[in-house]
């Protein structure tokens, strides 16, 4: 069965270009060697494993770049003081107001009074210097949580990188296995979901062995 070297269409003996794709082709044959039924079968998953290997690389290489394309922030976020600041200046402010009536309030007792406006003198300092202290405080914890934030993405492109390495490495060596099997197979086979098919060809009995079945199926 002569098959399209691009596509892996099929091929009438004489054609020259390919009906599906256009594409001019040196016409294929798969070299396909006698098997056994009990051969064929075990050929058939030997090829699903490494197509299956080849695959699963593919997949976490892909997510891999998928995650390192991700843009990261050249500086790290930071926050401002004054959103955590700005509640206490409405505290002083009404602690101020409420202590300076109570002592317009309690007039009649001088000693009251008197100790009245001095809490709403001491509530306008004592907040802004407590919210100022805790606002920086906060500010500095969300900026160093920032910093560690970006570095530790840093570090994790670094790692998905190196590991893509080694993932591209193991994938060059399956595909190098998978070369010399290449001549039995059109590319549209070329696949553990298509392996799996020419397998359950030859156990039905819709195929004699995995050359037929592989004729077979490229006929579909």
């Amino acid at each position: 069965m002569p098959f399209c070297s691009k596509c892996g269409a099929e091929l009438l003996p004489n054609d020259l270009f390919c009906a599906k794709c256009g594409a001019q082709n040196d016409i294929s044959e798969p070299v396909i060697p006698q098997m056994t039924k009990e051969e064929s079968l075990a050929f058939a998953d030997k090829l699903i494993a490494e197509y299956r290997k080849l695959e699963k690389l593919d997949a976490e290489i892909e997510e891999n770049n998928r995650q390192i394309a991700r843009p990261i922030e050249a500086y790290p976020k930071q926050h401002a003081a004054f959103k955590y600041f700005w509640p206490f200046l409405i505290y002083a402010a009404v602690s101020c107001t409420v202590f300076y009536f109570l002592a317009g309030l309690f007039g009649r007792s001088l000693g009251l009074a008197a100790i009245l406006y001095l809490l709403s003198l001491a509530s306008i300092p004592f907040f802004l210097i407590f919210g100022g202290v805790r606002a920086v405080r906060i500010r500095n914890e969300l900026n160093a949580a920032e910093v560690s934030f970006l570095n530790n993405k840093k570090d994790h492109l670094i790692e998905l990188k190196k590991e893509n390495s080694i993932l591209q490495t193991k994938r060059g060596k399956v595909v190098h296995e998978l070369k010399e099997y290449e001549n039995m197979l059109p590319p549209s086979l070329r696949s553990s979901a298509q392996i799996s098919k020419v397998k359950i060809f030859i156990q039905s009995g819709k195929a004699e062995d995995f050359a037929d079945a592989v004729e077979k199926m490229g006929r579909r």
